[in-house]
């Protein structure tokens, strides 16, 4: 938010997740976010593409095949509508989903971290956000 590309942010973790239903659980947070109610994946891709907004999704590692899948399909369509876009975090270095292929593609990009703020790499954390800043919108 701080450089002018979105007007709000939704972060969801997914650290200790045991529910079925992810998406339900990151719409939510978007609706949160942006102080309305969203019943379905439609009406969060309706608010996002009226709203820019940063979504991260984080810890996408603890979700189970199944609502992992249902998540990136959202996600997918999130990350398509208008000035917003998603962020998702994982410590697994593919999703095995035809929207987040890692090869021949610069609509989908990963950035793999070897960790954030250790002793051996103290700047890690901003150099990673120096690189993200230089990815398009």
């Amino acid at each position: 938010m701080r450089t002018g590309l979105f007007r709000a942010a939704a972060f969801v973790s997914y650290a200790g997740f045991q529910g079925i239903d992810a998406v339900a659980v990151a719409r939510n947070e978007i609706g949160a976010a942006l102080n309305l109610t969203l019943v379905d994946t439609a009406a969060a891709t309706q608010a996002l593409q009226k709203t820019p907004t940063l979504v991260i999704l984080d810890n996408l590692e603890s979700l189970a095949a199944d609502a992992l899948k249902e998540l990136l399909d959202a996600a997918k369509e999130w990350s398509e509508a208008g000035g917003s876009r998603v962020l998702l975090t994982t410590r697994t270095p593919e999703f095995g989903h035809p929207a987040y292929q890692v090869i021949d593609t610069h609509v989908y990009q990963r950035i793999p971290l070897d960790g954030l703020g250790n002793r051996d790499q103290p700047d890690a954390a901003l150099e990673w956000f120096a690189e993200l800043q230089k990815l398009p919108p």
